[in-house]
């Protein structure tokens, strides 16, 4: 009868290796015991350690620092695009819309049997590993940025240096005119004339632009409804926030306006509120408000917010579609299009 096959150390380790990061449920990027303390812990030599570990890095269930150690790999049977969403002020993190753009990403992938699919990374996380993103990832294919143009711009020179392809999704960031990565935009101008049309439908011919604050997406659309307004024709004044703010200047703004268009949903919310429980003015009885991004709460509001869509599950679908496709192919990674946009009517206006 024939021996049994004696098992390799350098395998056993392996095979000890994987077990004990699955009983102690490690996480990604948890640090593994030093080398030495492998070989001891497994009564082998550092060599045999080394080549366990050697072999884990090619499967990346593993991934190395010069320096700094071993780490557990985030690990998948396919490649990765990384989603980076926005770093999310605390009045903000109650609405996750990049949630619902990786969910349509997901479900295409999947659906689709797409070579890649989409993993969500922490933001400062990712902007803090960039210089060694293949190490600490070394499955990405692709990054995808979700509403922070900003984030690319941080760590451009690093995703060049590593040929990793990107795309950009949101507003159109007009501070930067660089051809070199894919861009499914919010585009402003259908934006500005979903809303410029909705209004003229209503009959309402004076409009108030409430800004809250001077982010640039914000500055784009009030412009750009600015632009279009005369078309319909609208006239338009915009509202800075020391003016929304003051009571009797708000007053004196809703008076001369039959509707208010603020730029972003969450703003439109409170300023509702404002109206209705400071000036007792009842939208929309007396002033409407129209807005952009359907967030839940502009439905569960009442009234509830008529807004423009921005369609993050669908544009999420899009973007996975295209992006996982030029990646494959080598081809349209220098694409620019505009993304789903609709207009969702409630009472406000």
């Amino acid at each position: 009868m024939a021996k049994p096959e004696k098992i390799p150390a350098y395998s056993r380790v392996k095979a000890e290796l994987v077990r004990f990061i699955t009983e102690n449920q490690l996480q990604k990027h948890d640090l593994l015991p030093s080398e030495w303390q492998l070989a001891a812990m497994h009564r082998v030599s550092v060599g045999t350690v080394r080549r366990a570990l050697n072999d884990l890095v090619t499967e990346n269930v593993i991934y190395r620092r010069h320096g700094q150690g071993t780490f557990v790999s985030p690990r998948s049977r396919k490649k990765k695009i990384l989603l980076v969403p926005p770093n999310r002020p605390e009045a903000f993190r109650a609405y996750n819309d990049h949630v619902e753009f990786f969910l349509g990403a997901l479900d295409e992938a999947n659906a689709a049997d797409l070579a890649c699919v989409p993993e969500m990374v922490d933001p400062d996380d990712f902007l803090a590993n960039a210089g060694d993103l293949p190490t600490v990832y070394p499955e990405v294919e692709g990054v995808i940025f979700f509403r922070r143009f900003s984030h690319f711009e941080q760590v451009r020179s690093e995703l060049l240096r590593y040929k990793l392809p990107v795309c950009y999704y949101g507003g159109i960031p007009h501070w930067d005119q660089s051809q070199d990565i894919m861009k499914i935009f919010h585009n402003e101008e259908t934006i500005a004339r979903l809303v410029a049309g909705r209004l003229f439908a209503q009959g309402i011919n004076r409009v108030g632009i409430a800004l809250l604050d001077n982010n640039p997406i914000n500055l784009t659309r009030a412009a750009m409804l600015e632009k279009v307004a005369s078309d319909y024709p609208i006239t338009v004044r915009r509202l800075l926030a020391g003016e929304i703010a003051d009571i009797r200047m708000l007053r004196l703004a809703a008076a001369e306006a039959e509707a208010f268009f603020v730029p972003c949903a969450f703003a439109a919310i409170q300023l509702i509120q404002k109206l209705e429980r400071v000036l007792r003015l009842r939208v929309p009885d007396d002033i409407r408000v129209i807005s952009v991004d359907n967030m839940p709460a502009a439905e569960l509001l009442r009234p509830g917010l008529t807004t423009v869509d921005l369609c993050n599950y669908e544009n999420g679908k899009l973007c996975m579609r295209l992006f996982a496709e030029g990646i494959a192919s080598g081809e349209g990674l220098t694409r620019q299009m505009d993304g789903t946009l609709r207009l969702v009517v409630r009472e406000s206006c």
